[in-house]
């Protein structure tokens, strides 16, 4: 079981050791994989109808929280202050930092034991590896810019004095 999504289960209210319903079309474990041969028919190669129901909901969940992101960023009134942000120089040396992040762990996955049990084993290990790499690179981004926004704001108000 991942651990990646435990805050948010947890924040629902759920218990993070309890199969969610969908993994059990999904997951190798699961009770409808277990028990319908259909989801275990090969698709292609390694790929079985049960990778692919998996694949698919990823894929029509990301584009989901797309479409909204994009209905919630149309529908945000313009703020006329300018928000802190940073130069493109910066975001220029931050896409390569993930850039470069990216192909490192893709290079370390390639190069993992798991990688090394089939072909199919080899691209999961390098699609994995290169996103793990790419976020923690977006995360120390994210921490370093909302610190830099914390401190700047406290730099502003120490020099604009007391309230009146």
């Amino acid at each position: 079981m991942s651990w990646a999504p435990l805050p948010a289960s947890c924040a629902r209210g759920d218990d993070p050791r309890r199969p969610r319903p969908w993994d059990g079309f999904t997951q190798v474990g699961g009770f409808a994989v277990a028990h319908w041969q259909v989801l275990r028919l090969p698709v292609i190669g390694p790929h079985r109808v049960f990778n692919v129901l998996m694949y698919a909901s990823s894929v029509g969940g990301l584009a989901t929280l797309a479409g909204w992101f994009a209905l919630w960023y149309r529908r945000t009134p313009v703020r006329p202050e300018r928000l802190p942000g940073v130069t493109g120089r910066v975001r220029g040396a931050a896409l390569a930092m993930v850039t470069v992040a990216a192909i490192a762990g893709a290079a370390a996955g390639a190069v993992s034991d798991r990688a090394a049990v089939s072909g199919y084993d080899l691209v999961r290990s390098v699609i994995l590896r290169g996103a793990d790499g790419a976020a923690v690179v977006l995360a120390c981004y994210v921490l370093a810019w909302h610190g830099r926004n914390v401190v700047s704001t406290r730099r502003a108000a120490r020099a604009a004095g007391p309230p009146a």
